[in-house]
């Protein structure tokens, strides 16, 4: 598997793989094998360093994309919404599937939480321990 350390370089989810099986879901078909997980503080503690880095066995990973299938893909539109305070704190995640390139997920942690993987965004949040 691809999985690198979270210290190295931390591209945009949109680079790191181009499927359009993503333009309407936030994981492809299929279970994860594996993964690795990294929160990173925004402003507050040790300002954008990483946090925590934790390696994903299979039952986790699958765990975490059970999770991630069961946000909505929807919006609703000229909604306003009041959201609690965003430091920029952050968790990307890569995840590993049979036959394919990994796919990233990038979690916004504070604020009004979303998760994306570079082709859509979903409101909405899920447990990463």
């Amino acid at each position: 598997s691809p999985l690198a350390s979270a210290e190295g370089d931390v591209s945009s989810p949109a680079t790191s793989h181009a499927d359009a099986e993503l333009n309407g879901a936030l994981l492809p078909r299929g279970e994860p094998t594996a993964g690795l997980s990294c929160r990173y503080n925004g402003f507050n503690g040790n300002r954008f360093a990483l946090e925590e880095q934790r390696r994903l066995t299979e039952t986790a990973a699958s765990s975490l994309a059970t999770a991630v299938r069961a946000l909505p893909v929807t919006h609703v539109d000229g909604e306003e919404r009041n959201c609690p305070m965003d430091d920029g704190g952050i968790a990307l995640v890569a995840l590993s599937y049979p036959g394919r390139a990994d796919v990233d997920l990038w979690l916004h942690t504070t604020g009004c939480s979303s998760i994306s993987n570079g082709h859509i965004l979903v409101e909405g949040s899920v447990p990463l321990s």
